[in-house]
């Protein structure tokens, strides 16, 4: 697709099932009706009891997942209003995955048309406009959009789980250039030289002692330091940064960088912003789900993440196929006969879900 669309410009991922429809046709008179639901039963019904009624529920889930598929597929791809306000999507890819708890979650590339370009500065100040129009990272007000207030707060508000520790941590520190101005270095050093015992970095500088258990700057820089070792340890990158308005990473702020940080740093002005995921409040409303929605601005990096995921689930298998691939055969035959053994097993021994399965089936 990326030789003959071009890069995608879109990456977004979403879940695709919506609590309060499957929860109020399993059980009404628990969970409400899906126009009047029961949202202190359906907030507060544990993960065990839900995987329950998932599982006992697969081929509605499949069903109902499914439907939603489309409709989103449908919402996604309208040309009379498109969902991205000034861009229409031409072409789009899919992937499904089925998480932990067996239920389908969405992974998409999209292509838009006569999208910006990030090459330049005129298609950059355009992205950082339309991010500013199409996102958000504030909480609604509780008063004036309950609907929104309780959407963002459960759906796309980050709470750290094991998911968050999974692979290594890993951190980037720019050091320097590797390319340097020898003339600049030496005319540099030379004014160093001058006088070895005067410093020139603070030579105007004023300082006073301050009290470390008071000092503004100093619990502020404690607070900055604790929350970047949180998200270290989050592989989505949360907490996230305050920032004043939408840029893509400044040269500066790229010195330290961690897996889960993002080339284009989105307006966030309060404390409970700092851990709220993106989100599109149509699309919120709409779909009631969590989703993410990120500009591309390294194709080949969201190509290599959702390749990871079409083959995410067969680790034994592959390994089982390279251990094929070392074996010699003694005819054409009895190469044909080990392939199929192997393709047979393979088969034999695929572990699915019961939401899955039942979403294969239809």
């Amino acid at each position: 697709m990326y030789a003959t669309l071009a890069k995608p410009n879109i990456f977004l991922s979403i879940n695709l099932q919506d609590d309060v429809e499957f929860l109020t046709h399993v059980d009404p008179t628990r969970f409400g009706h899906v126009d009047n639901p029961n949202y202190d039963a359906i907030d507060n019904i544990s993960d065990d009891d839900y995987l329950q009624l998932v599982n006992e529920n697969s081929g509605l889930v499949a069903r109902m997942c499914h439907k939603r598929m489309l409709a989103f597929e449908k919402f996604i791809s309208d040309k009379k209003h498109p969902f991205f306000i000034d861009y229409i999507v031409t072409n789009y890819f899919f992937k499904i995955e089925f998480q932990r708890g067996g239920l389908p979650h969405l992974h998409t590339l999209l292509w838009l048309d006569n999208f910006p370009s990030i090459d330049t500065c005129e298609g950059r100040e355009a992205i950082i406009k339309f991010i500013d129009k199409f996102l958000d990272t504030s909480l609604p007000n509780k008063e004036t959009d309950p609907e929104g207030y309780r959407l963002v707060q459960k759906k796309q508000t980050h709470i750290h789980t094991f998911t968050c520790s999974k692979g290594s941590v890993k951190v980037r520190i720019r050091r320097g250039r590797k390319f340097k101005d020898e003339e600049t270095s030496k005319i540099i050093k030379a004014n160093h030289l001058k006088d070895i015992n005067k410093n020139y970095l603070h030579e105007n500088e004023i300082y006073e002692q301050i009290d470390p258990e008071k000092d503004p700057d100093l619990l502020q820089q404690l607070k900055d330091k604790k929350e970047f070792f949180e998200r270290l340890r989050c592989r989505f990158g949360s907490p996230f940064s305050w920032a004043n308005e939408s840029h893509f990473r400044s040269y500066k702020e790229a010195r330290i960088l961690t897996r889960g940080d993002r080339d284009i740093i989105i307006k966030r002005l309060t404390e409970e912003s700092k851990r709220i995921i993106p989100y599109n409040l149509n699309l919120l409303k709409t779909f009631r789900c969590n989703h993410d929605i990120q500009v591309i601005t390294d194709p080949w990096a969201s190509a290599e993440y959702l390749f990871s995921y079409v083959a995410k689930n067969a680790h034994m298998e592959k390994n089982l196929v390279y251990q094929m691939s070392n074996c010699t055969c003694s005819s054409l035959m009895e190469a044909k006969n080990v392939l199929l053994k192997t393709g047979n097993a393979v088969l034999s021994h695929h572990q699915v879900g019961k939401v899955e399965a039942s979403w294969t089936v239809l």
